[in-house]
């Protein structure tokens, strides 16, 4: 882990060799990714990062729904509809 990485909380490193952390900021969770060697790959904080899957992890920020990219951060927005329960995410493809 890198000295200047400041988190509340890191998840376990997955499958996909990434940590989900999370920091209180201004009484709110935000949420990013790290690598392997504790570099944060994610471009911005999320409202939450779901567990990865196949090498993506789903997003949410600003009511934006992303699919994040374990291998470098890369953000890509989802663009279908998604009905959110309290603890998965059920998509529709339009």
């Amino acid at each position: 882990m890198k000295k200047n990485i400041s988190a509340d909380y890191i998840f376990p490193y997955t499958e996909d060799n990434v940590a989900i952390m999370y920091k209180n900021l201004n009484r709110k969770k935000v949420y990013s990714m790290l690598d392997k060697k504790g570099n944060v790959i994610t471009q911005k904080n999320y409202d939450i990062i779901k567990e990865p899957i196949n090498g993506y992890s789903r997003a949410c920020n600003n009511n934006i729904d992303y699919l994040i990219s374990t291998k470098d951060g890369k953000e890509y927005k989802v663009f279908e509809i998604l009905i959110r329960s309290r603890k998965d995410w059920y998509s529709f493809n339009i």
